[in-house]
């Protein structure tokens, strides 16, 4: 019976020596399986904050290459282009259809290249559709009936004009699109619209940077304007409604779509849009006489503002009468600040009748496809601008 109970502990005791061991074993497992847990979590924390570092540092240096291209551009607004040669006999005849020559823009433009056609020697003339794709498609038409030798076209609707330009191409006509490009042509001039985009943005913001110095994130409300009647406005659109990508301070409201780009329409817009959002102190627009409009109400005498210096209207594109009112912002009779502009007319017209005298040589290929670059014009630099366009 001795044995049997001595046996009986000696068990016992080594039962619980096992399971003593057995203990610490999963105590270090467990132990080491935390390490790792804790090792893994700092390591995806590391990684998680990684990117979001590179993240802000790819958006940083997304926004400086805008503004030092915006720089650049803004430095070149007396760039001249010259007359690149003289005309060949394979071209002597050549007409122009504009989007409308209502606007101040598209009349500005439109008689710029005209007269640049005609004093580099080529017969010229235009036919304005006014913002009308079918009318436009029937002017074409009518070009190419009349056996003009080349046809210049700023598309309404690109897409709708692939097969006329397709036909007047097989009839030995050539077809140099603006901005607009359809499926096949001889050659393009025309600024990019994201960059076009990206300089409305940029131009506002730059003055956000130097009138709001001290404002902390989202404290500068801003409301855009859209226009999206073709592709070119809309991907101009497209880029204005990222605006707050480029400044923590701009909180963005609103956003407006309109398709009547008439200056009472903009008048009507600013009051809307007071109304909903009072406290919007930045406009951006995609359209240039929307813009006036919206600058006629908020600078008007009757307009509601009470702080008029921390107020600003950028938009896209302009004439005349957006240079005047840039001019007019010094003192804050006018809001209107600065805009993001193609080439001055002359640049530009000067750019398509070169590709004009190229193609009349029998000058074929990429060399007529030129892109214009951006400007943004500001009331420091817009009296240089407004004489280029002279």
């Amino acid at each position: 019976m001795k044995k049997k109970g001595l046996a009986g502990v000696l068990c016992a005791v080594l039962a619980a020596a096992m399971l003593a061991g057995c203990g610490a074993e999963s105590s270090s497992e467990q132990a080491t399986v935390q390490e790792e847990t804790a090792a893994q979590e700092e390591a995806e924390t590391a990684q998680t904050q990684e990117v979001a570092e590179e993240d802000a540092a790819a958006q940083e240096a997304e926004s400086s290459a805008v503004q030092t291209t915006a720089s650049a551009a803004a430095s070149q607004v007396l760039q001249v282009v010259e007359q690149i040669g003289e005309k060949g006999e394979e071209i002597d005849t050549v007409a122009y259809i504009p989007m409308a020559t209502s606007n101040e823009l598209f009349l500005t433009m439109t008689n710029a290249f005209v007269e640049t056609l005609e004093a580099a020697g080529f017969t010229a003339e235009y036919t304005s559709p006014e913002f009308d794709p079918a009318l436009q498609l029937e002017i074409f038409e009518n070009y190419v009936t009349q056996g003009f030798d080349c046809i210049i076209v700023f598309p309404i609707n690109a897409d709708s004009m692939n097969d006329v330009v397709k036909d007047a191409r097989e009839k030995g006509i050539r077809v140099i699109c603006q901005v607009n490009q359809t499926e096949e042509c001889d050659g393009w001039i025309g600024s990019s619209a994201v960059d076009m985009g990206i300089g409305t943005c940029q131009v506002a913001v730059n003055w956000v940077e130097e009138q709001f110095a001290d404002a902390g994130a989202g404290e500068v409300k801003c409301a855009v304007i859209t226009t999206r009647t073709d592709d070119n406005n809309s991907t101009i659109s497209d880029e204005m409604e990222k605006i707050a990508n480029y400044s923590d301070k701009i909180e963005v409201v609103n956003v407006v779509e309109t398709t009547d780009t008439s200056i009472e329409a903009g008048q009507s817009l600013a009051e809307n849009l007071y109304m909903t959002n009072p406290e919007v102190n930045l406009v951006i627009v995609e359209e240039s006489d929307v813009a006036i409009g919206m600058n006629a109400y908020y600078s008007g005498v009757d307009s509601p503002l009470t702080d008029k210096d921390n107020f600003g209207i950028f938009c896209n594109n302009g004439g005349a009468t957006t240079y005047d009112l840039m001019k007019g912002s010094v003192d804050n009779s006018d809001l209107l600040r600065g805009i993001s502009s193609v080439a001055p007319a002359r640049y530009g017209a000067q750019i398509a009748a070169n590709i004009v005298i190229r193609l009349s040589n029998g000058e074929e290929g990429e060399v007529n496809f030129e892109p214009d670059p951006v400007y943004l014009v500001t009331p420091e630099n817009v009296e240089e601008f407004e004489a280029a366009n002279q």
